[in-house]
């Protein structure tokens, strides 16, 4: 799943078989409360895609200012999938844990 976390300033784009759970996982290390906007179907490749596409937007690592992408991921949320994505090239594994 691809979920979507924030504080409504900041949004974090994350790949996660639980969102839940990793919004547990960052919100221990966060210092403001935060939420889960929501979660579509989707792939490692496909963060990774996300974060190239919004890399002009992007605050720290997995980390996006929220504002300019309010529309886009109330969008995305509304139509419960993620748009085309050209994922071909991505990796399709995640790098800071090695597992397929």
């Amino acid at each position: 799943m691809i979920c979507f976390i924030g504080d409504g300033e900041f949004l974090r784009i994350d790949h996660a078989r639980h969102s839940g759970r990793r919004l547990d996982q960052i919100a221990a290390y966060y210092p403001r409360p935060l939420r889960l906007f929501g979660e579509v179907p989707g792939e490692f490749r496909a963060e990774h895609c996300l974060h190239k596409r919004f890399a002009a937007h992007r605050a720290l690592g997995g980390w996006f200012l929220y504002a300019p992408l309010r529309d886009w991921v109330s969008t995305v949320l509304a139509q419960g999938r993620l748009p085309d994505l050209n994922i071909e090239h991505a990796p399709k594994w995640r790098p800071r844990d090695g597992l397929p």
